[in-house]
């Protein structure tokens, strides 16, 4: 990892950790998941294996609308897998240090290694999701002066 990689990790607001963001899972990177309280929602399965993921609820249907991105998530899904939809704050997510308790895992699901530290995507969710934060602190400073 470079220097750079290392900075962009030491202001890590865990922002692949937090939902809603949309993976690909074995039934066992689900289980394994929900065992530190993750919330994941059902969006799609490969319709020879339905019966695997009867159990998990279902995502909301205004959330799961039918946008190009979910079509084309649908069509590609696996034999043996599902599109599942993470809601809130993974379990694994330290919340002081923004670290996952299960980044060097053999275990962990695949789907969190395709956040690689650093990388563009981890970036761009990064920047997505400080814009977020300052919108929301900003909102709530505007609140607090008007009251």
């Amino acid at each position: 990892m470079s220097n750079h990689s290392h900075e962009l990790c030491s202001q890590c607001v865990g922002a692949c950790c937090r939902g809603p963001i949309i993976f690909e899972l074995e039934r066992r990177e689900y289980d394994f998941m929900r065992q530190s309280g993750t919330d994941l929602r059902l969006v799609a399965t490969h319709e020879n294996s339905l019966h695997m993921w009867v159990d998990v609820p279902p995502c909301d249907p205004a959330i799961q609308e039918e946008t190009s991105t979910i079509r084309m998530l649908k069509r590609t899904v696996r034999q043996g897998k599902a599109i599942l939809m993470l809601i809130g704050t993974c379990g694994n997510l330290d919340p002081d240090t923004y670290k996952c308790n299960e980044y060097t895992n053999p275990a962990k699901p695949s789907g969190c290694s395709f956040f690689v530290m650093g990388s563009t995507t981890c970036r761009e969710l990064r920047a997505n999701r400080i814009k977020e934060i300052e919108v929301s602190l900003t909102s709530r400073e505007m609140l607090d002066t008007i009251n």
